[in-house]
């Protein structure tokens, strides 16, 4: 994939299944997702449409209900190749998302007020 080219659905589904297998936790749920994307998808060339966009996202949601997919036939940008990751979260910066609650310090043994 990438600008201008057009992608298969059994492509897709190749690539959608690395980025998976990046961003969620092992075990069976991952597993299971995979398994199902493989056998509904894993033998399907032509080119991807918005339908079997949804169908992919319908099938995917049955284990990881957060995941979303959104079909552009006129986009041009690159896929991503690599994780960029989050930004590290600083305790200050966790708790001061959590006004009156417990402070746990990683670096103590115990809560602390």
């Amino acid at each position: 994939m990438g600008i201008g080219e057009q992608t298969g659905v059994t492509e897709f589904v190749h690539h959608l299944v690395r980025w998976l297998r990046r961003l969620m936790p092992s075990g069976p749920r991952l597993d299971r997702l995979i398994a199902d994307l493989e056998a509904a998808f894993g033998d399907r060339p032509e080119l991807l449409t918005a339908a079997d966009c949804r169908a992919v996202e319908r099938l995917a949601q049955v284990h990881s209900r957060h995941l979303e997919l959104h079909f552009d036939a006129d986009a041009t940008a690159d896929p991503d190749t690599r994780s960029r990751g989050w930004p590290p979260v600083t305790p200050s910066r966790y708790e001061a998302g959590r006004p009156g609650s417990a402070r746990c310090d990683a670096w103590r043994t115990g809560p602390s007020r």
